[in-house]
């Protein structure tokens, strides 16, 4: 794949989907996006996106260097000059050329890790249940200049009792943790949603209310799924009571306070206009 390939790629309108902790729907929702043969969403990625961050925003920091400081280039200069030369008889200890090609390669780089395999289906993301933070979100949109930004959230009251069921999450047997990396999400997705126009958050219930979710898929331009999807629960576990000591700790909590805050953003963005990009 050439560079303009990349680049015409980098320009669909990807989506890229974050849920507020474990178990909130973002496999379901991956799915029935999916089933539209219109995009294709990936599994979580395992950190790999933050990886490629940390490398892009080093090279850049390194850029910057060279860019800002005369010495820079003049080692460069020099240590070209030596190779011209064959003659390595000059001081050069920080000499490196300047990274705005490597820079882009790596972006492409990223660009082909997400590019489905023999479909032509352009449009591609990822689902997640973690962010580390606003930057993430800021580097993919800087490749991805017109990608859209899901967040998918649960009420804590029936989300805690099926990740303490489910028990494979880090904060599965903590409820404390469990709140704490809630409010953490969930604080990140609000700060983020608030100042941009390309994010919509999404309650985990309403993916299998048609009319909702065609609203949604509408505001992400995608034009048909497969309905059936809505009922198909493939990964689901045993409901087990709440604690009424549980109940009131979450009730209680900031967590709970920012629930109710995305709840107001999600049925604000089934009545507003689409994305302004």
């Amino acid at each position: 794949m050439d560079s303009n390939q990349h680049k015409d790629l980098r320009n669909e309108k990807h989506i890229f989907v974050f849920g507020v902790c474990g178990r909130s729907s973002t496999t379901a929702f991956q799915r029935i996006c999916n089933s539209s043969n219109e995009i294709c969403i990936w599994g979580e990625p395992w950190g790999i996106d933050g990886k490629f961050l940390e490398l892009i925003n080093h090279l850049h920091w390194r850029n910057d260097i060279f860019e800002k400081e005369k010495e820079n280039h003049l080692e460069y200069r020099i240590f070209k000059q030596c190779f011209e030369n064959n003659k390595h008889d000059r001081f050069y200890p920080n000499a490196i050329k300047p990274l705005d090609k490597e820079i882009e390669i790596i972006k492409n780089i990223f660009v082909s890790i997400l590019t489905p395999e023999d479909t032509n289906i352009r449009r591609f993301g990822y689902k997640d249940i973690t962010l580390a933070n606003e930057n993430l979100l800021n580097f993919l949109l800087q490749i991805f200049p017109r990608a859209y930004f899901v967040f998918l959230f649960r009420n804590p009251l029936r989300q805690w009792p099926s990740i303490k069921q489910m028990g494979c999450f880090p904060y599965s047997n903590d409820l404390g943790n469990f709140l704490n990396h809630y409010k953490y999400l969930s604080e990140l997705q609000i700060e983020y949603h608030t100042q941009n126009t390309n994010s919509i958050f999404v309650e985990s219930d309403s993916i299998r209310n048609s009319k909702i979710l065609g609203q949604v898929f509408e505001k992400l331009d995608i034009n048909h799924y497969d309905e059936e999807l809505l009922q198909n629960n493939v990964s689901t576990v045993g409901s087990v009571p709440l604690d009424e000591n549980d109940r009131q700790v979450i009730e209680e909590s900031f967590a709970m306070q920012n629930y109710h805050k995305m709840n107001t953003f999600s049925q604000m963005a089934v009545s507003a206009q689409k994305f302004q990009l």
